[in-house]
């Protein structure tokens, strides 16, 4: 991948360690979200992987500028890119969500995934730290979330969810 700035967190999200990773998920013919989509690797990736919809947001402009120039270095297909801090204004529902934000935003936004997220659609949440773990099982669970996955790197915590 050719990707312009720093890479660090959404590295996370992708690696193959656990079997969780978004490299290692279907994406072939699938509508994702990437929340919190910093430089748009994710996204990128999922393009690539054959996603029918990709949607990427992220908050700040510098990051959704830096997406849409690195969707043009990758030839990135079907990616659309908005500045936006949720996600309640999307009448749209996803296969995948991948949201790559911190704790707080992560548990604030919970409600907000679950409402776009189609039945059997998975949910990756990276962002945490391990610490806290049995604080976000519990609010993914409160919400019908069932953990399917589940990986630690450097005390980083990547979790997946899939909605029953």
């Amino acid at each position: 991948y050719e990707i312009s700035l720093g890479l660090v967190g959404s590295e996370m999200c992708i690696r193959d360690r656990s079997g969780i990773a978004l490299e290692q998920l279907d994406c072939e013919d699938k509508a994702l979200l990437d929340m919190g989509c910093g430089s748009g690797l994710l996204a990128i990736l999922a393009s690539q992987k054959g996603a029918r919809r990709v949607l990427a947001i992220d908050y700040d402009t510098n990051c959704t500028d830096n997406t849409h120039e690195n969707i043009q270095l990758n030839k990135a297909k079907n990616v659309e890119v908005q500045q936006a801090d949720s996600v309640k204004h999307l009448t749209e529902k996803f296969d995948i969500i991948v949201s790559n934000i911190v704790k707080n935003i992560n548990l604030r936004l919970l409600p907000e995934f679950i409402a776009k997220l189609n039945s059997g659609g998975h949910l990756i949440l990276c962002g945490f730290l391990d610490q806290d773990f049995d604080e976000q099982l519990i609010a993914a669970s409160a919400h019908g979330l069932t953990l399917v996955g589940k990986h630690i790197d450097n005390n980083w915590l990547q979790t997946e969810y899939i909605l029953a």
